[in-house]
């Protein structure tokens, strides 16, 4: 049964009752969609003031977790589409970019869990795209934490999908080779955050605070980085959220050529990045609002028993206290020869 509403009304995860349709009959939403806040904000554009929505439709976790993810999906093709543009141009689609920079921090303040964020859209599709949105969407989260007012949380999110913009300028058979890269074919690909630099520095809408993380994103606070070598004191605060987010990402994110990492496992590598590389103050911050996001998540071991972590050791990041679904507790410093393999999307996390 369905019920008009207002598009004032509508909210992500409703189902439409009915085609909405163009005056000439032409449909433009079928019925049954599961309305994303793209959507509802393109249904505004074209004049529409009321919709047809299924009454059962009051979103469930379930749908809401499709919805979010559709969402997701939706701005991944968005952003291709920029990329592609670029490549192809030579140039940057300032206003498309502007649009999925404001529709990104959108969706930062609809979820309260990044980690359950990541569960919704691992995929090894399109990992360009989806890694620059999820780099955007993570440093946003480290923006909010550290209370970075409107103007610096903008700025924070655009540095993040545009931190690999210089990939656009390397050739697709580096870019997409399925396997490890020669050195030769790496030094190619480290001349990324250079070129991206080269492609924004004279585009006047792009702060300068943003120009300088996708140049620095890849320094490291000892010298060891690219392409400049340069110490902590010349690196700015942008590039630094930047450099943490891309590590996490990249870690947790299945390749063609490698299997991702637990988020767990990565969190331990961050400890040890951050000793002389990657900003301990921002490492630390990210370690433990990740480690209170992760208490609750569902989680698959390697003896095959399924389970919710319930508790985190403070000194060992990656064996915390599993309850199985019998009850049983876990302690995992004290399981040998068990570890977390896996982690299992929960539609009960991130959604609220």
């Amino acid at each position: 049964m369905e019920k008009n509403y207002a598009l004032s009304a509508i909210k992500p995860g409703m189902i439409l009752g009915k085609d909405v349709l163009t005056a000439n009959g032409k449909i433009v939403l079928a019925k049954h969609v599961v309305l994303t806040r793209l959507m509802i904000e393109r249904l505004q554009e074209w004049g529409c003031r009321n919709v047809d929505i299924l009454e059962e439709s009051r979103p469930s976790l379930e749908t809401k977790q499709q919805c979010y993810m559709n969402e997701h999906a939706e701005i991944v093709k968005s952003l291709g589409d920029a990329f592609k543009k670029t490549r192809h141009f030579k140039e940057i689609p300032i206003s498309h970019m502007n649009d999925i920079t404001n529709s990104t921090i959108k969706k930062l303040l609809s979820f309260n869990s990044v980690i359950s964020f990541l569960h919704l859209i691992n995929s090894k599709d399109d990992y360009t795209f989806r890694h620059s949105l999820n780099v955007a969407v993570i440093a946003g989260v480290v923006g909010k934490w550290l209370l970075f007012d409107d103007v610096q949380l903008r700025d924070l999110v655009l540095a993040g999908l545009l931190h690999d913009i210089g990939k656009t300028r390397i050739p697709l058979r580096i870019l997409n080779k399925p396997g490890k890269l020669t050195p030769k074919e790496m030094d190619i690909m480290k001349q990324h955050s250079r070129l991206g630099y080269e492609l924004i520095v004279q585009e006047k809408e792009i702060s300068t605070a943003v120009k300088k993380a996708t140049l620095q994103h890849h320094e490291r606070l000892d010298g060891s980085g690219y392409p400049n070598n340069l110490f902590q004191k010349d690196i700015s605060k942008i590039a630094c959220i930047i450099a943490v987010a891309d590590t996490y990402d990249a870690m947790t994110s299945h390749r063609i050529y490698r299997n991702a990492l637990t988020p767990l496992l990565v969190m331990e590598e961050l400890l040890q990045e951050m000793f002389g590389k990657l900003d301990a103050e921002i490492c630390m911050l990210f370690i433990n609002n990740t480690k209170e996001a992760l208490l609750g998540s569902s989680v698959r071991l390697s003896n095959g028993t399924e389970g919710k972590i319930i508790f985190m050791n403070r000194q060992n990041t990656i064996e915390p206290i599993v309850q199985t679904a019998e009850g049983q507790c876990l302690d995992l410093k004290n399981q040998k020869n068990v570890e977390i393999i896996d982690f299992i999307p929960d539609s009960n996390k991130g959604l609220s």
